[in-house]
């Protein structure tokens, strides 16, 4: 069973599922596009997927988004 997700992670993949770059998704809080990119790659891995659209497909699912 993939573990669960922060709540930061949550946070950054609805913003990603919204539609967001991770550019964008770090300006408001400072946080670095590397910062964004190694939370999506925590996100994946605890997901156990490699791609961005079945990470927000799978936490639809699981009701880990709005």
């Amino acid at each position: 069973m993939p573990r669960l997700l922060t709540s930061r992670e949550r946070e950054i993949l609805q913003e990603a599922a919204d539609g967001l770059t991770n550019r964008e998704i770090g300006f408001p809080s400072y946080v670095s596009v590397g910062t964004v990119k190694t939370h999506l790659d925590n996100i994946y891995r605890k997901l156990e997927v490699f791609r961005p659209a079945h990470a927000v497909a799978i936490a639809l699912r699981r009701g880990l988004l709005d």
